[in-house]
């Protein structure tokens, strides 16, 4: 069978993606490197750069993207040039190289050449690359700069550096943290690269699972072998019962040879049984044995099979130098970006769901937390700041530590902040621990930065980012010294495919909690537990810890306290807060792969998914971070989480239904409804809101009108269609705000409607809580 041009350009389409993304995060490392001084040998760094725009030019010249093998070709020519005349290369050089790296990784993970905007800059710095190298040759006998270390960063305050006359390069727009993940185009399978040494481990499994499975086949030869012995005890044994039948109905002494034959019966069955018994115990003893050696294999099967599924989590982090430069360059700072424990290896999909997060904090840390030049040199400080990644292997978690040597974060100005917003009253905030009210940040709407920019300022992120970290069952706290610097500290699974798992008992059913939530497990009576300002707690360490039955946040169970003497489990939760879990019983603990509940059931509050145990029965996966706020829901001080608790039942009835394409705006509105109490379900358009409304209900609908399939109009006349949601709540928050647009949306049965320009937290509550 031949394959046609197209099937092999779509072959090597593929490896040419993952190539050209090696090559073009190879260049912008050694560009950095190069830029910020930190070579030890000018002309080796200078070939590398030359050696890898070299073989890019190759690759893209197999698939004719001539405009991209063409750039290639200058970037190989004028670092050739650099090195050949010892010469780095000049500082406005740079912006115009890392403008042309982000044109080229978005056109080579295309595969196509680029066009418009896009051709002409990197036509542009052709240009530039050619005039270089006729200017450096022109130039006889220019000395090499003696590299050595660092050189001093010029900042670049007070005015722009001066750049050639060509296409002036567009810095790349930051991507916000709250961006969906880009899922891969049709027909474009992702690929990971698997170490040889990876493969051959599993080969090796493999091969030992072929034995097992022939032994297996030598196993159910000898059960065959048993079932024949068992069928013809089973004739023996009905000859015998009619032997027996004639001997009763015999009249006077019985025959002897009816006698002889039944003895003569009587010993084939025992032999039968005897041999059965024998066969049946090696039978046992040889099953016992293949089955735990089965066990290990598979045991050792899964973890290779997560291993080949793990790459060095360098993979995200060595783009994040230009990341780091580039946000320092735009807020007129110096930072620069160190990693350590880069070759610790993570599942790929852990850090396809972390980047973003990542990229997120280390903005933060530059625009909030890296002071401004001037600042530094006052304080006795370096000019530019230090940015730390730290990754390591922490049992069979990772932790990954995200420090800055700036000013710290201003936490009484996060409480008044707080304060201001009403996530706590100003009598109990001042009482909270600073790890308390720094669990603020991750308040959606809530920032400490006066000025808004286009990398920070808004309040809307660090939400996201502990939603997004959440999302792959990880932690995520924060530690600050004022003047010294800040350290965010992310605790993630190494892999996502399984999750060890505490089986609890509730109620007569079996319930998991995630074990890497549960710090400590304890039983105690009820005695134990004491009335703080009216919330049950539990004196633990010194410190108050609120107590609440599982039965209780659940709605299950009959609701009767326990005996003063029996005691009960209680399994201690820690997510930013702790709370004292009491369960009926531990039943064990389980690794397991945990499914998602499905699009009928997209947020169901204190649940993460199912799962399938051994027996196979289907057990619900809880989140420890929504059982916590169930019965935590307010804050760490028991007055007001009483009181929280309280404001929270009166409440717990009412299920928002939020429509809306735009995550941030979605999370926004879903992190407002829950601090007030509401449980929560989000649609990203008209289309999959509707397919919920088929089986399930909510109590009222949020929906904006300008999204994609199902518009908010078509939404809203669609659900007044259903009868049992003529009446429903319907309040339309968008950025129309037009008379017409308004008028439409009472047309077709709205019952509020908000324009985003104008979104106020307290009115937005108000018109919903008037709705209800």
């Amino acid at each position: 069978m031949s394959i046609s041009d197209e099937e092999i350009r779509a072959a090597i389409s593929e490896t040419f993606r993952v190539e050209a993304d090696e090559h073009i995060q190879a260049l912008n490392r050694l560009l950095l490197r190069l830029e910020q001084g930190v070579v030890d040998d000018l002309n080796a760094c200078l070939d590398e750069i030359a050696r890898e725009a070299h073989t890019l030019k190759g690759a893209s010249s197999i698939l004719g993207l001539v405009v991209i093998q063409e750039t290639a070709r200058a970037l190989e020519e004028v670092f050739e040039t650099f090195r050949d005349a010892g010469r780095a290369a000049p500082p406005e050089f740079f912006d115009l190289l890392y403008d042309a790296l982000d044109r080229l990784g978005i056109w080579c993970e295309r595969v196509e050449d680029p066009v418009g905007e896009d051709a002409a800059a990197l036509e542009g710095l052709q240009s530039a690359c050619r005039r270089y190298v006729a200017e450096t040759k022109a130039v006889v006998a220019l000395p090499a700069p003696h590299v050595t270390g660092a050189p001093e960063i010029v900042p670049h305050v007070g005015g722009a550096v001066a750049e050639p006359a060509v296409a002036k390069p567009v810095p790349s727009r930051p991507r916000d943290v709250a961006d969906s993940v880009r899922e891969p185009e049709a027909g474009n399978e992702e690929t990971i690269r698997v170490p040889i040494r990876k493969l051959d481990s599993l080969m090796a499994q493999i091969g030992e699972l072929l034995i097992a499975r022939i032994r297996n086949d030598e196993r159910l030869t000898g059960i065959r072998g048993l079932q024949r012995e068992l069928e013809d005890a089973t004739k023996d044994w009905t000859k015998l019962k009619d032997v027996s039948r004639h001997l009763v109905h015999a009249k006077g002494r019985p025959e002897r040879t009816l006698t002889a034959k039944r003895q003569e019966l009587l010993d084939r069955i025992e032999s039968h049984l005897k041999a059965i018994g024998q066969r049946t115990s090696a039978l046992s003893q040889d099953f016992s044995r293949d089955a735990m050696h089965v066990s290990i294999l598979t045991d050792n099967l899964q973890e290779d099979i997560k291993r080949a599924r793990m790459l060095p989590i360098a993979t995200i982090l060595d783009g994040f130098h230009r990341l780091v430069r580039d946000v320092a360059r735009r807020e007129e700072k110096q930072a620069i970006l160190e990693l350590a424990g880069t070759d610790t290896e993570v599942d790929k999909r852990v850090l396809e769901l972390i980047k973003d997060p990542l990229m997120h904090i280390l903005r933060n840390a530059v625009s909030h937390g890296i002071e401004t030049v001037s600042e530094r040199l006052s304080h006795g400080k370096p000019a530019a700041g230090t940015v730390v990644v730290r990754t390591a292997q922490v049992g069979g978690q990772i932790q990954i530590d995200i420090s800055d040597d700036g000013r710290g974060i201003d936490v009484d100005r996060v409480l008044d902040r707080a304060i201001e917003m009403g996530l706590v009253e100003a009598t109990q905030g001042r009482s909270l621990p600073v790890r308390e009210i720094l669990n603020f940040v991750f308040h959606s709407g809530l920032s400490t930065k006066a000025s808004v920019t286009n990398v920070s300022g808004r309040g809307v992120g660090m939400d996201v980012v502990r939603e997004n970290i959440q999302r792959v069952q990880g932690q995520i706290t924060i530690d600050t010294t004022p003047g010294v610097g800040s350290t965010i500290t992310i605790t993630l699974p190494l892999t996502l495919s399984t999750t060890k798992s505490l089986l609890v008992g509730v109620a007569g059913e079996v319930y998991a909690v995630p074990i890497t939530a549960v710090e400590r497990i304890l039983r105690i009576v009820p005695a134990d537990i004491e009335s703080i300002e009216d919330t049950p707690a539990l004196v633990l360490d010194g410190a108050p810890v609120a107590v609440a039955r599982l039965a209780d946040l659940l709605g299950v169970g009959d609701g009767e306290t326990p005996a003063d003497d029996v005691k009960m489990p209680v399994a201690i939760l820690v997510e930013q807060r702790r709370l004292g879990l009491v369960v009926d019983s531990l039943v064990d603990e389980q690794e397991m792969v945990v499914k998602p509940l499905g699009k009928q059931l997209l947020r169901v509050r204190n649940v993460a998914g199912g799962t399938v145990v051994g027996s196979g029965a289907v057990i619900l996966v809880l989140n420890p971070l929504d059982l916590i706020s169930s019965a935590v829901p307010r804050a760490s001080d028991p007055g007001s989480l009483a009181r929280a608790s309280e404001q929270r039942s009166s409440l717990e009835r009412y299920c928002i239904m939020i429509v809306e394409d735009s995550i941030t705006t979605r999370t926004l509105e879903k992190n407002i409804l829950e601090t007030a109490g509401y449980d929560v379900v989000t649609c990203k358009d008209g289309a999959e809101a509707l397919g919920y409304l088929r089986n399930g209900t909510c109590d009222a609908v949020i929906s904006d009108i300008d999204m994609p399939n199902v518009n908010g109009f078509e939404l809203v006349e669609h659900v007044r269609q259903i009868e049992r949601f003529r009446d429903l709540p319907i309040l339309l928050v968008t950025s129309l705000g037009s008379d017409e647009d308004r008028r439409r949306g009472m047309q077709v049965g709205a019952n509020g409607y908000i324009v985003k320009s104008d979104f106020e937290q307290g009115r937005f509550l108000e018109m919903l809580e008037a709705l209800l």
